[in-house]
């Protein structure tokens, strides 16, 4: 149906429509609500309408989206409503009770508290899942002109859509075993179609069963219009006392009406489209750049990255741009002003987090408290810089005075890799459990992920080792952990021999170096079909650590972002891949001495990290219908 609201300026208004009933995932939804929160200028002009039944009203998280509010002295709207009706009777009462109001607003988006934690992170991920998902939604909304609704990625379908474009956990709910036309029943077309006649011919010119859709979970954004703001208010006025009291799975009069909304846009010849979750670049990002004790032995006194890039005079090296001119120069990393301007710069170009190379050795050559390299993380977490999101990934492999990880003499080997035993796996937990704990440790349902980067170099003490620490995590008041492992070389060349991780990995990360962006799932130790993140590769080039590397794999910022956008693109065409956060993995933030590099340089400037924001401010909306 067609925005048939007439505005008098360009600032766009979203009323934001937020059902809370029998429970609050605080997290998520705050998530959603800081998103939005974000992207409020003087152009975007956000309203909270908010909706609690008995069961919320008094919970301390609802002070958390009304103080926000009050604070920044924004419009809010609260109704009580009974415990009846699903979220989508709580979504009518509100349209109702502020119907005389609704017209300034362009855009709707409806969320609310679904109990189902799995299909409330798909729905907040896709909806809002950062402000730069919230601007792509309103572009394409601008741009065109018959999208209608906007839904999570796999969450709208017909009865005869095919089950392989639903969300694979919404498909493992409710349709394993029988076809998507059972949610379409006889009784609930019925109801649709009185429904139909009750709105009168304006909003629902006639009915054909064969367009019913439906977005389950009922959580879209719309564009407005007379739907909105007059027939649905008057719909509610003629059924509020055919809403339920209790819940049932199909039948009622709520779920003829979850379907009616899409089914309406469709009946119109409108659009519905779908979006996936939010892209969620996290650089990998290596913690060194200062000197310690290891590479002091190793390499003598006051070595550090920086010595190995400032001998480098082949062509087409590049290096960091000073300071001075808004880049970071050679810095020390333990320098907190230098990680600070880090965090500024990956968050203002849309970098959503960074992840950390953590070392710990056991073996021939390694510190009696197995750690390397740990500073800076240990200073991260001591002075909140960078304030970022952040990760942990197990750079587990020996140190050989190739780089390379490859033990190919008794004389190239600095630290060997051999993981001891349940002791010192319990001992590593618990210096991890620090970093686990942290609030902006990036978590997966709630479980901080941890990737493990040859988990093939672990061989049989993978599974006993990870099973000990999935049980400390629960332990220790987490609800376990997400343990991810890298596609790599070491696995794609059989360096690394594969091996069972079922039920031990819980998916992969793609560090593909000779491709600059992921576009299939590849085969993996965890499986082909489970959670895979895809990755990209800014450039790659070795000559300034080996000096005589052969084939170095130059981009130009244009060539990563015109590569980083397709892979983005593709993952839009997926509604049934398996993920859960749409995290990408990004090769790399600072890897200077192989140019795998998105920190600006003397040749390229800001362009590689420009190249990532026009992506993310631009995610494609899939058309379903």
């Amino acid at each position: 149906m067609a925005s048939d609201i007439q505005h008098e300026s360009r600032v766009v208004s979203v009323g934001f429509f937020l059902q809370l009933a029998q429970s609050v995932n605080d997290g998520l939804l705050k998530s959603c609500f800081d998103n939005l929160m974000k992207v409020q200028s003087d152009s975007v002009q956000l309203q909270l309408y908010l909706s609690l039944t008995p069961t919320v009203a008094n919970a301390p998280e609802v002070a958390y989206f009304t103080e926000r509010f009050l604070r920044n002295e924004k419009n809010i709207r609260v109704v009580h409503v009974k415990d009846e009706g699903y979220d989508i009777g709580a979504f009518l009462k509100q349209l109702h009770r502020f119907r005389h109001e609704l017209q300034v607003h362009q855009y709707i988006l409806k969320v609310h508290s679904k109990s189902d934690p799995i299909w409330l992170e798909r729905a907040v991920e896709s909806l809002c899942g950062s402000e730069h998902q919230v601007k792509s939604i309103l572009k394409a909304f601008e741009t065109q002109s018959t999208l209608d609704i906007v839904s999570p990625m796999g969450s709208t379908f017909s009865a005869t859509t095919s089950k392989d474009a639903v969300f694979p956990h919404l498909k493992r709910k409710y349709f394993n075993k029988v076809d998507l036309a059972t949610a379409f029943d006889d009784k609930t077309m019925h109801t649709m179609e009185r429904l139909c006649a009750q709105l009168g011919l304006e909003a629902c010119p006639y009915f054909e069963k064969y367009l019913a859709s439906i977005t389950a979970g009922t959580m879209f954004w719309a564009r407005n219009s007379r739907l909105y703001t007059e027939h649905l208010p008057r719909l509610f006025e003629s059924i509020r006392n055919e809403l339920s009291q209790d819940y049932s799975n199909n039948n009622r009069i709520e779920h003829a009406l979850e379907r009616l909304i899409p089914t309406l846009s469709r009946l119109n010849g409108r659009m519905i489209g779908d979006i996936q979750p939010a892209p969620k670049p996290v650089a990998l990002y290596f913690p060194q750049y200062h000197s310690f004790s290891e590479n002091d032995r190793f390499w003598g006194e006051g070595f550090t990255e920086w010595t190995l890039l400032n001998k480098t005079t082949f062509f087409g090296v590049h290096k960091p741009l000073d300071f001075e001119s808004g880049g970071l120069g050679y810095y020390n990393l333990l320098d907190k002003k230098v990680r600070a301007r880090q965090a500024s710069i990956a968050r203002s170009h849309g970098v959503y987090g960074f992840c950390y190379y953590h070392y710990w050795f056991s073996g021939e050559g390694a510190p009696h408290d197995h750690k390397v390299m740990y500073q800076v993380l240990e200073t991260m977490l001591e002075d909140q810089e960078p304030n970022l999101p952040f990760m942990l990934a197990w750079a587990n492999e020996p140190w050989t005075k190739t780089w390379t990880g490859m033990i190919k003499s008794k004389h190239a080997l600095l630290i060997d890799q051999k993981y001891g035993e349940e002791d010192e796996w319990r001992e590593h937990f618990v210096y991890l459990l620090r970093f686990f704990q942290h609030p902006n440790y990036i978590r997966n349902n709630g479980k901080p992920v941890f990737a493990i980067y040859r988990t093939g170099h672990l061989k049989e003490k993978l599974r006993p080792m990870i099973t000990l620490w999935k049980r400390m995590a629960v332990d220790s008041g987490l609800p376990g952990l997400h343990i991810v492992d890298s596609i790599n070389h070491f696995y794609t060349s059989m360096i690394d021999k594969g091996f069972d991780v079922s039920g031990v990995v819980d998916a992969s990360y793609h560090f593909m170096l000779d491709e600059p962006a992921s576009m299939r799932n590849l085969p993996s130790m965890s499986g082909f079909d489970k959670i895979q993140y895809w990755g990209s590769t800014v450039r790659f080039d070795r000559r300034p650590r080996s000096g005589d590397y052969n084939f170095p794999i130059l981009r130009t910022p244009q060539e990563f972002g015109s590569a980083y956008s397709a892979m983005i693109a593709r993952l839009s065409t997926m509604p049934g891949r398996e993920i859960d956060v749409g995290f990408n993995f990004i090769c790399a933030w600072n890897e200077w001495n192989e140019q795998a590099v998105l920190e600006p340089d003397e040749w390229w400037g800001f362009q590689r990290l420009q190249e990532i924001l026009k992506v993310v401010n631009n995610v494609p909306v899939r058309a379903v219908f």
